[in-house]
């Protein structure tokens, strides 16, 4: 969503990532996800929500080359 919004400037995806990102919020500390992963825990919650803080620098960890899309 946030790559989306990157692309188009549409802040219908800018609304739609913060809308998925509150409703991660209740799995912090679940016992369903992993208390340091980057895509299934905590931390990737933590990362998402730094990112929205800032989304034209927000980037996929491992897959998006730095600097991209900008």
């Amino acid at each position: 969503m946030l790559v989306a919004h990157q692309l188009t400037g549409e802040d219908r995806w800018l609304g739609r990532a913060h809308e998925l990102a509150e409703r991660s919020l209740e799995w912090l500390g679940n016992a369903w996800t992993h208390p340091n992963a980057l895509y299934k825990g905590d931390l990737g919650i933590a990362l998402l929500m730094e990112d929205l803080a800032d989304p034209t620098g927000a980037a996929m960890p491992l897959f998006s080359p730095e600097g991209w899309p900008n």
